[in-house]
Order: structure tokens, then C-alpha cells, then sequence
């Protein structure tokens, strides 16, 4: 059935515990070096399967000396049971790429009768394509496609996008794999197409309130990365909203409806509120507004020091916050339609008011 018979060898078994080794001459391995030969076990039904090892060492000596420990097994497992009828069999020898390297068949059968050989070879591999795929497309990247022998060592690598974690490697029938997202496997004697599988993460948004009698807020809970959010507060009876802050303080919106895309992380954000009752206030005298009626800026002069000001319509919905710390601030009113307002100038002193107009 083998072709070469001319190359024939076989091993008797006459021992419990055979240990025959067939070592070849010194080879210089390519980076698709492989080896290939067929095996064949004469009795099996009587004395069960031969047992065979396949081993590598580098030797680029001028002389040989036969030291097993020389040796490193290649063939995996304990030892290869060899069927009754020829079989071929590839080990890769890439590994050993420029190296000068013996091959090793090592005949270990226990008190069976008879392993046969036939062409024994070291070819040039014939070479396999790996196809790499992520589910979702957007959920990632993959690495690691090619062309590669039979039994060489492949490593692919899944790497997730924002928002998303890798969950898996499946083949072409949907088995799953690896939950590594570097995976190390042998290639088969076929081309192969592996599947990187992303999820989305969810990531909690938490809302919080200060005071905690300044109002209340909705729009908390899970979202996934890049989805459109709606933080919203509401004021308490006498109080009015300030701005929404994150964990570290700084401000993110001045808008009572704060709309945003969800970061990819956890997000915590303060929603800032004002007792509104307590503080005396003064009327306009105390405040130099011009132009008033205006259209783009508006000056506002004040007798004390102004800690903020903030502007809202007539039905108290604030549309203008800026904190100050003078007595003077230029405020930048283009993007406020046409119509009437209220000025608020915050101080230690109480709180100042003026109603003011915008034009085109």
C-alpha cells in the first residue's frame, strides 16, 4: 500500500519492555521542516497495538554519542498505539528552524510481536490556512492568520474593543475552544477558520444628590458603552438646580436634563442643587446690567462680591451658570433666544435679581 518498499523496516518485539531506537543522520531543519513516515502493527487481535515514541535533538557535532536524554519527546502523550493497518504520520519540525537536528522513532511496545515502517521522510510541509473572525465585527480585533504545516505550534489573540470583553474561540461547527483570549494550539492537516466571540459590558451609572433634600434625579442604572444617556434632575420646593459634577468635582453640564454617551466605565455624577429661601434679596439698584434690552453679552456691575451668576426664564428653568468671585463678569448670552429673563447675582450678602431682555 506504501510506495519506497525498498525502505521497509521492522522492529520484533522479544522483551516485557522493549526500548529500540531508530536515529537518524543529522538534518538542518527549515521553518517547514516535517516529518513523515507510515507505521503498521502486524498482530493486533493477539498481542494488541505496537508503541512507538517520536523524538528531536540538536546535534551539530562532528561525532555521535547516544544519549536518550539527549532527546525530547514530540509526539505527545505517553507513547503512540499503532493500528493494524498503514497509517501515515506528520510531526512538525519547524520549531528547529536553522537548527541542526536527529530525529528519533523509539519502539516501546510491551511484549507484543511485530512494528513495521516505510518511507521515512523529512519533506517541506504542505501548509494550511488559518481564518480569523470576530463576532461581533465591532466587538474587536484578531491576530494570528496564515499559512501554516500540520502540527505547528499557532497563537491567536483576541483584543476587544471599548466596551466590549472577549468571551470565547469557537471553530467552523461552533464548539467552543478557548476562553483564553490567547490561545495555543496545534494547526490540523486542513484549512481552519476560528471565531473571536466580544460582549458588550455593561457599566453602572449612579446619580447622586447634594443636598440630599435639593431634589431628585432619574436616569440611573446600567448602560452599555456608547449609549445615549438622560440624566435628569428636578428641584425641591425651594430649591433651584446648579449643575451636574462627576466624582472629581468637575463640572459637566449646566442643563437640569443632562444627555451624554455612556463612557466605557462606571460613571458617578452629583446632580447640585440650592436652598433658594434664606438669603435677603435686593432688588435692581443694587445691580448695573447693560445693555438691557441685549443681544450677544451682557455686563453685570455689582455693589458686592458675586460668587455666581446664574440666568433662568421666567418659569425658574435655569439656562446660564457661571461661577465669578468679582464684582464684575462679562456673561455670553448668544445662544439665549429672544425674550425675557431673570438675572440672579449669588453673594455672601443675599442674592440680587433683575429681569433682563434679549434681542436679535
Amino acid at each position: 500500500p506504501v510506495d519506497g518498499d525498498k525502505y521497509l523496516i521492522a522492529m520484533m518485539s522479544q522483551a516485557l519492555n522493549e526500548d529500540k531506537w531508530l536515529i537518524s543522520p543529522q538534518i538542518r531543519a527549515t521553518d517547514l521542516s516535517q516529518l513523515s513516515f507510515y507505521a503498521k502493527s502486524i498482530e493486533v487481535a493477539t498481542y494488541g497495538p505496537e508503541r512507538i515514541r517520536v523524538l528531536v535533538s540538536g546535534d551539530d557535532g562532528d561525532s555521535f554519542e547516544f544519549d536518550p536524554d539527549d532527546f525530547v519527546m514530540i509526539s505527545g502523550g505517553d507513547y503512540i498505539e499503532v493500528p493494524d493497518d498503514w497509517t501515515q504520520y506528520a510531526f512538525y519540525l519547524g520549531d528547529y528552524d536553522g537548527e541542526v537536528i536527529r530525529f528519533a522513532i523509539q519502539y516501546v511496545s510491551h511484549d507484543d510481536y511485530m512494528l513495521m515502517l516505510d518511507a521515512i521522510e523529512v519533506v517541506q510541509a504542505e501548509t494550511y490556512t488559518l481564518s480569523l473572525l470576530a463576532q461581533p465585527e465591532e466587538g474587536g480585533q484578531v491576530s494570528g492568520e496564515g499559512a501554516y504545516a500540520q502540527n505547528q505550534s499557532v497563537t491567536v489573540e483576541a483584543s476587544p474593543h471599548d466596551g466590549y470583553a472577549f468571551t470565547h474561540w469557537t471553530d467552523d461547527d461552533g464548539n467552543e475552544l478557548s476562553t483564553e483570549a490567547t490561545y495555543t494550539f496545534p494547526m490540523p492537516g486542513q484549512d481552519l477558520t476560528l471565531t473571536a466571540h466580544f460582549a458588550l459590558i455593561d457599566y453602572y451609572l449612579t446619580l447622586n444628590v447634594s443636598p440630599e433634600e435639593g431634589g431628585t434625579v432619574t436616569g440611573e442604572g446600567y448602560y452599555n458603552y456608547g449609549d445615549p444617556v438622560s440624566a435628569v434632575a428636578v428641584p425641591a420646593e425651594d430649591h433651584y438646580f446648579l449643575h451636574w459634577t462627576d466624582r472629581d468635582g468637575n463640572v459637566m453640564s449646566e442643563e437640569e436634563t443632562y444627555v451624554f454617551d455612556m463612557p466605557a466605565q462606571n460613571l458617578e455624577l452629583t446632580a447640585n442643587f440650592e436652598y433658594a429661601v434664606g438669603l435677603p434679596e435686593h432688588g435692581p439698584e443694587h445691580l448695573l446690567v447693560y445693555p438691557n434690552p441685549a443681544k450677544q453679552t451682557l455686563h453685570v456691575d455689582s455693589e458686592h462680591m458675586m460668587e455666581y451668576v446664574r440666568i433662568t426664564d421666567l418659569a425658574g428653568r435655569q439656562l446660564l451658570w457661571q461661577q465669578v468671585n468679582s464684582r464684575q463678569v462679562l456673561l455670553d448670552v448668544d445662544n439665549l433666544k429672544p425674550g425675557f429673563y431673570l438675572l440672579q447675582a449669588h453673594t455672601r450678602q443675599g442674592i440680587m435679581h433683575v429681569k433682563i431682555q434679549i434681542i436679535q
